[in-house]
């Protein structure tokens, strides 16, 4: 007990106040990531604009969408556990929410720096 207590007092460790703030950004997050999956799902003129453009290739059109699928249960699970968190704070849940903000981090920053999705 003593060391929840020196822990939420800020001294050492994560702070649950603060926790909360990153529970609602991750929230925000998971709402955005879940629609723009949907879209790369449904909306099949986003990746094949870029294949016809001969941009990416079919191997990277097929991983694309995989990360579209894959990503979307996850969204669900992230947007579960940071509701969970701001009803019942935890270190548990709030450790396992950065590390999903952290895989969608990972992903989507491969689009960012990969080179096919932009011109830089």
């Amino acid at each position: 007990m003593e060391q929840n207590k020196s822990m939420d007092a800020g001294r050492s460790g994560i702070v649950i106040g603060r926790g909360r703030l990153a529970a609602v950004i991750a929230l925000v997050m998971s709402i955005l990531i879940l629609f723009s999956c949907l879209e790369g799902i449904f909306n099949k003129s986003i990746y094949n604009d870029l294949l016809s453009a001969g941009t990416i290739t079919k191997y990277l059109l097929s991983g694309s969408r995989a990360q579209d699928i894959i990503f979307i249960p996850l969204t669900l699970v992230l947007g579960f556990l940071c509701i969970l968190f701001l009803k019942r704070p935890g270190y548990k849940i709030l450790i396992t929410i950065i590390g999903l903000c952290g895989n969608f981090f990972y992903g989507y920053g491969l689009y960012a720096m990969q080179g096919q999705y932009t011109k830089i």
